[in-house]
């Protein structure tokens, strides 16, 4: 069964069996006087009491701790509410429907304990309850000293819980908040899970006909249902957050997961599909392969044909987004760094720093269109060389970055960075070896960057034509026209689309000597209805087609610019034609227009 409800009478706390304060087999340290009236745990933190004790003004810890000791070890008459945060992971007991758990103002504070608590209204809590470390818990009944050292609520079901992160206990889960929501649901601006989870509860119960992109952290490994295809595992914005349920998802393009697929705790996920609120209380995609993952880790799940790396972190040919990166930067801990290094791709921002002293940079990256920041603080130059001057990265250039991840924190604020010590892999397209600021450069790494490949970077035209992108043959079977929407440089290429058949952006005739080769290219979706490309060559013998066309994998497009790579093998030398096919209508494109630039030829 997919799910197993649970079902709970209201029980009277004449009628519960509770095991009494006096078993506590560790009693707390005793209670100092001194120490901000604190009960007791040796807490550091200082923290001035505040509210009222009411439903609309509660006592934060500090305040209820000051409260019992007024109160002393006699049971108050009156009853509070208290509010804080859970210091510790903690279940429910789920014989009694009730839980024991300590709650603080900050972490490392003085701790007032939740002794015996029920659900809220009173009722059981749900078998499996889980109060989470961190979770923002206002809790309602009698409190006192007990034993005149520990604060805390009286037991046998006098207290319960009013809600956890403003969720009452009846949805079967605790929930950690949510944070701010983000996103749009589209390709080129997904929900973040807390936009997900508040569009869930806005759609109800019934699955709608839209449907919504979104991103988050797999929370948890899963292998995919080797009969089915497909996978379910639970994502979030950060580590331990509010979770949204990637139900039944198919793999990309909604084909079928391949054998042993299998979904890694930290991996970043994009699944696209209809979303709803199932019973009203777990936001998740509908299920039968009704929804299916777009990329993990920026890679669709048939690219390579197995299990994606877990916390896959990009590669020089196949970098991350800022916002893919901004995501990880978001799970981490306060003021950490990612044990591995990061290739990231960004458009400069702006510039807060080039220091020819010290021979690095500090300066702002972002997506393409979209308004998100990246730090990337005291960077080196090109393959980690000094900078020597301040007009070596500009404005708008386009930069992939290698470097660690970093969630860097100073007085409260969280600034995401890519931390210290990292270096630019290329800029505008362009390796060190190929020189600053130049279109069309080889980002393969290793490999020697083919010459007969003309105007790469499209930033020739005559006649409306790209200056060698207009076969002899009929593998030329698209549109094109020039757009100043570029990855690098003033123009790409359009390549319009055709929704009744499939068309081919191709070069001209090139001879190549035996050998491997990478063909390689940037593209992004014109529009945010569903894009796919197909990258491969075909032979061409006195200016005519020959045999089938030879292609790689379709690459989903997902939104901005990302680099598509096609690797092939010539047994001699041979005339080809490379083509980049833009598919026709289907449930997996659209046969819209897609943008193609500083496309590279490598010979390995």
């Amino acid at each position: 069964m997919k799910k197993i409800l649970f079902s709970f009478m209201a029980l009277t706390c004449a009628a519960m069996t509770f095991t009494a304060c006096e078993d506590v087999p560790a009693p707390y340290d005793v209670f100092d006087e001194g120490d901000n009236g604190g009960g007791g745990n040796g807490g550091t933190t200082v923290v001035t009491p505040e509210g009222s004790g009411t439903v609309a003004d509660p006592f934060n810890v500090a305040a209820a701790i000051e409260k019992c000791k007024e109160i002393g070890n006699t049971e108050s008459t009156e009853k509070y509410y208290i509010k804080g945060k859970v210091a510790e992971t903690t279940p429910s007991d789920d014989t009694y429907g009730n839980a024991t758990f300590d709650i603080v103002d900050s972490e490392g504070g003085d701790k007032f304990k939740c002794y015996q608590v029920a659900g809220t209204d009173g009722k059981k809590l749900p078998n499996g309850f889980v109060f989470n470390k961190g979770d923002e818990v206002v809790v309602y009944g009698a409190i006192y000293n007990y034993n005149g050292k520990t604060p805390e609520t009286v037991g046998k079901g006098a207290a319960y819980v009013v809600s956890v992160n403003g969720l009452s206990t009846d949805s079967g889960s605790s929930e950690t908040p949510t944070g701010e929501a983000k996103g749009t649901g589209t390709a080129a601006d997904p929900f973040n899970v807390a936009a997900a989870i508040a569009k869930c509860k806005a759609i109800g119960q019934t699955v709608p006909n839209e449907k919504y992109y979104v991103t988050g952290i797999a929370q948890s490994e899963a292998t995919a249902d080797g009969n089915y295809g497909n996978v379910t595992f639970d994502i979030a914005d950060a580590e331990n957050g509010a979770k949204f349920k990637c139900f039944q998802v198919a793999g990309s393009n909604g084909e079928k997961l391949p054998a042993g697929f299998s979904i890694k705790k930290g991996d970043v996920v994009v699944v696209y599909g209809p979303i709803y609120n199932y019973n009203g209380n777990t936001p998740e995609t509908a299920g039968k392969s009704a929804a299916y993952i777009v990329t993990v880790n920026g890679k669709a799940t048939n690219d390579g044909g197995s299990t994606p790396p877990s916390n896959e972190m990009g590669t020089a040919n196949n970098p991350i987004t800022v916002a893919a990166a901004l995501t990880i930067i978001n799970g981490l801990r306060d003021g950490s760094t990612t044990e591995t290094e990061a290739y990231v791709k960004g458009k400069i921002k702006s510039i807060t720093e080039v220091s020819t002293s010290y021979g690095n940079a500090t300066y702002i990256i972002s997506d393409e269109g979209v308004d998100n920041e990246l730090t990337v603080f005291r960077g080196k130059y090109l393959n980690g060389e000094q900078f020597t001057s301040e007009d070596e990265i500009k404005v708008n250039d386009v930069v992939v970055i290698k470097g660690k991840l970093q969630k860097f924190v100073k007085n409260e604020v969280v600034t995401p960075e890519i931390a210290t010590g990292s270096s630019i892999i290329t800029l505008n397209g362009q390796s060190g070896e190929q020189g600053n600021n130049e279109q069309g450069g080889n980002e393969q790494g290793g490999g020697e960057t083919a010459s007969s490949l003309t105007n790469g970077d499209f930033e020739t035209w005559s006649e409306s034509i790209p200056t060698g992108w207009k076969s002899a043959s009929t593998a030329s079977s698209a549109t094109l026209s020039q757009s100043t929407d570029a990855h690098g440089g003033s123009y790409s290429c359009n390549v319009n689309g055709k929704e009744s058949s499939n068309v081919r952006l191709a070069s001209q005739e090139i001879t190549l000597a035996a050998g491997s080769y990478t063909f390689s290219f940037w593209v992004k979706p014109t529009t945010e209805d569903l894009a796919q490309v197909r990258p491969g060559y075909v032979v061409v013998v006195d200016n005519q087609v020959s045999g089938s066309y030879q292609y790689g994998d379709y690459a989903t497009l997902n939104s901005g610019w990302q680099q598509i790579s096609y690797d092939f093998t010539l047994s001699a030398e041979t005339t080809v034609c490379l083509v980049v096919m833009n598919p026709k209508k289907s449930n997996y494109s659209s046969g819209k227009d897609v943008l193609v630039d500083d496309a590279v030829l490598t010979k390995k």
